[in-house]
């Protein structure tokens, strides 16, 4: 705003009225007040994101998705949900890639290995191998709806669904809610 009053009155001759002085004064000390707020908030937030790590230690999280919008911590269980998720063990969400046929064609299945136990687990319950299960489970799927545009996250879902039926739902919680 400053170099536009300086450009108007060396450039073009014009010179700025008290008016004119006055608007930008007032423009100048918003913006220096928004400045302020916006740190002040800042810090709030920063304080507002350190949570306790399971281990005891105090941590700090810069990135607001994993502490929560705006900072807030969210109770889940008595835990902290973050770190429930964040502080699973990485090799649970590790993907692996595993090769198969699936109705006689050679293609390869990329999963994370949590998905893998579960459909390995689903498998030997079924008396089968994983390969004969999961093509089996193609072939019903191929029967009952035609191709499946995503046949992996049909797979992921499929565990979701296996998972639910391990953990049935207390009626307690259900009447809670």
């Amino acid at each position: 705003m400053l170099q536009a009053i300086g450009i108007g009155y060396f450039v073009f001759g014009e010179v700025p009225t008290p008016l004119m002085l006055a608007g930008a004064a007032l423009v100048i000390a918003a913006s220096v007040l928004i400045i302020w707020r916006e740190h002040r908030l800042g810090l709030e937030r920063d304080r507002q994101r350190k949570v306790m790590t399971p281990q005891g230690q105090k941590k700090s999280f810069a990135n607001p998705l994993r502490a929560g919008r705006m900072g807030a911590v969210i109770p889940w269980g008595g835990r902290i949900m973050c770190q429930i998720f964040a502080g699973q063990d990485p090799g649970e969400y590790e993907p692996v890639r595993r090769h198969l046929r699936l109705n006689g064609q050679s293609t390869s299945i990329r999963l994370e290995r949590s998905f893998w136990e579960i459909i390995d687990a689903t498998a030997a319950e079924q008396g089968m191998t994983t390969p004969a299960f999961v093509s089996t489970l193609h072939s019903e799927v191929l029967e009952l709806r035609g191709e499946a545009p995503n046949f992996t996250s049909l797979l992921r879902c499929a565990c979701l669904i296996r998972m639910g039926q391990q953990r049935p739902i207390r009626a307690e919680a259900m009447a809670a809610e």
